[in-house]
């Protein structure tokens, strides 16, 4: 994953739905749920589920919507709006570390680590 970005929803303007925490994170009102949506390249060996799913165990995140994959420039996009179930600070990690970088799984033979680097386009 690369060219990872917050993008905002249209339906986190609707005040009586949303509440802003922090740039890019929303909290569900009257839940713990805080959500944040992303726009993220996949790498050519990459498919939609990995490493999307052990960023997910990372930071104790969920997918709450898959919003849409499509082309671009002979690019795959994959939007997708991620929630933290229990407003636990995970979501504020994941914001801080991921956006910006680039994301990949590194088979070392025993393990698959998850890798986050900077992003160099």
């Amino acid at each position: 994953m690369k060219n990872i970005r917050a993008i905002i929803l249209e339906k986190y303007k609707d005040e009586n739905q949303f509440e802003k925490m922090a740039d890019y994170i929303y909290r569900m009102c009257g839940t713990p749920r805080h959500r944040i949506a992303l726009r993220f390249e996949l790498e050519p060996n990459e498919d939609s589920q990995y490493p999307l799913e052990d960023i997910l165990e990372k930071y104790w995140l969920q997918v709450a919507d898959h919003l849409r994959e499509f082309q671009y420039e002979g690019k795959r996009i994959l939007e997708v709006e991620l929630e933290s179930p229990d407003g636990s600070g995970g979501i504020h990690s994941f914001a801080t570390e991921i956006i910006g970088k680039r994301v990949y799984n590194k088979n070392n033979g025993e393990t698959i680590d998850l890798i986050i680097e900077d992003d160099i386009n």
